[in-house]
């Protein structure tokens, strides 16, 4: 005897209504919850333990500025740096 194939029907559920369902419950519970204010925390910093002493005299500072480009300076001395300059 044959097999009878019986047609199977496609079931479609329309997602619509409860993407909006869930959006209007999401914001009816962001407006109407009440947010904690963040408590401060206190941290307690490490203290420094380096060996490298940094010495106080006889430092190199050097400033790095586009207003004197191919100026060296000194102690607020210029010194003499030969510099090439680009074009551009």
């Amino acid at each position: 005897m044959g097999k009878i194939k019986i047609q199977k029907k496609d079931i479609w559920i329309d997602m619509t209504p409860m993407s909006d369902v869930m959006t209007l419950l999401l914001c009816f519970f962001m407006l109407t919850s009440t947010f904690l204010t963040p408590e401060p925390v206190s941290v307690t910093a490490p203290n420094s333990v380096s060996e490298l002493k940094i010495p106080e005299q006889d430092v190199l500072n050097i400033l790095v500025q586009e207003q004197h480009a191919g100026d060296a300076r000194r102690d607020d001395r210029q010194v003499r740096c030969p510099v090439e300059r680009q074009p551009g």
